[in-house]
């Protein structure tokens, strides 16, 4: 089940994605399967596992991973 309405944001294929929140990455694939490059950031290791494993079984390249909390980090300038 989706919960964003993909028809509203208007993806590019090739735009630059990031899945806060990652959770199993239905999100990402999505957003994968839409045309975008995705970065699936989650606070939890066994998420991001999640994650490899959903974009492998589909056959897909397995996103960029990286765990993190939002609410504690730095965005480049």
């Amino acid at each position: 089940m989706l919960t964003v309405d993909y028809e509203d944001l208007g993806l590019e294929p090739g735009e630059l994605i990031l899945d806060m929140g990652a959770g199993a990455g239905r999100h990402a694939f999505e957003s994968l399967r839409r045309g975008g490059r995705i970065i699936a950031l989650d606070y939890s290791y066994d998420e991001l596992k999640s994650v490899r494993d959903l974009f492998w079984a589909m056959g897909e390249a397995v996103p960029a991973l990286r765990r993190g909390d939002v609410t504690v980090m730095r965005l480049p300038r």
